[in-house]
């Protein structure tokens, strides 16, 4: 079996995704998100974690605010 190589700038990979029917982008953005998750997951704690580091009054303050219903939330749960 011959391999074809094929070389696309994002704005031409951009056209011929959007020439694409809807059902297929769907389920393109499904599996990209499965393979992205952990890199914009990891991205989400970097960004919480400059913000407490830049404020870090408030960030007390958000954990002293929602501590209450956390651990009424924990209470609930079964444990193991």
């Amino acid at each position: 079996m011959r391999k074809v190589h094929l070389e696309l700038s994002p704005q031409q990979a951009e056209q011929l995704l959007d020439q694409l029917p809807v059902e297929t982008k769907i389920d393109l953005v499904r599996r990209w998100e499965h393979v992205t998750w952990p890199k914009r997951f990891r991205r989400l704690l970097a960004q919480i974690d400059r913000r407490v580091r830049s404020r870090p009054r408030l960030a007390r303050a958000a954990l002293k605010a929602v501590g209450p219903a956390r651990r009424a939330f924990y209470a609930g749960r079964h444990r193991r």
